[in-house]
């Protein structure tokens, strides 16, 4: 491939043509049906999606060869007669799903290729709606996801802990941000346990610690809001 070149790697439509099919076009004339926010390299033609419009994550395997679903960490309601209830992998613990999220980051540990075990870490966004699926019932992802955007309060910085051999994964942590059912992003900061969100809508973001207390909190003028916010080191 010479420099400029563009290829067609994957067609999630071609992936999931049955859930393409079942989206309904928006008011605006466009079939966002999958909305794709976070693409997350892994190595090894290996990708973690965050589809907004579905409220999963998607674990693509053999990218460049024969595209193959992982797994999915969404709603198996959602998911039910799709053909993949299968690829879901099985929540333990109680606590809502996430919903509408973004900025999904993985975090591997040293053994995690011989344990298949390691930590996502995403902005929870905690709002269920979809306007390509409007007949599904968003509340289905657990008591604390808003379906309401006016009534939004809350989204989260959450880490999930993923267990691929036992097809698994859990709430490990999260913090209470303020609520943005848009954009928005969180980031684990170098080598600590604290964690960088923004609240996009909210035009705020902060940094916290292991305990989820803030250490420092800044707000923005935006016409809108802000995208995502990361932070580097000099």
């Amino acid at each position: 491939m010479t420099i400029g070149d563009v290829s067609l790697v994957v067609d999630l439509g071609d992936m999931f043509p049955d859930l393409k099919a079942s989206a309904k076009v928006a008011l605006d004339g466009d079939l966002d049906w999958i909305h794709i926010n976070t693409i997350q390299w892994l190595g090894g033609g290996t990708v973690l999606l965050s589809s907004r419009e579905t409220s999963t994550v998607i674990k693509l395997a053999d990218i460049y060869g024969t595209p193959t679903v992982d797994w999915l960490m969404g709603s198996p309601d959602f998911w039910a007669g799709s053909g993949f209830e299968d690829k879901l992998l099985q929540a333990q613990g109680d606590f809502s799903l996430n919903a509408g999220q973004h900025s999904v980051t993985y975090l591997p540990s040293p053994d995690t290729a011989t344990t298949g075990c390691y930590q996502v870490l995403l902005y929870d966004n905690n709002f269920g709606a979809a306007e390509s699926y409007p007949k599904f019932d968003w509340g289905q992802l657990g008591a604390a996801v808003v379906t309401d955007y006016n009534k939004g309060t809350h989204s989260f910085g959450r880490v999930f802990a993923v267990d691929e051999t036992a097809r698994t994964y859990e709430l490990e942590d999260q913090i209470a941000v303020p609520f943005s059912g848009y954009v928005s992003s969180a980031q684990r900061v170098g080598d600590s346990n604290s964690m960088l969100v923004a609240s996009g809508r909210a035009k705020t973001f902060a940094e916290y610690d292991r305990y989820g207390l803030p250490i420092a909190t800044y707000e923005m003028e935006a016409e809108k809001f802000i995208y995502r916010v990361y932070k580097y080191g000099l």
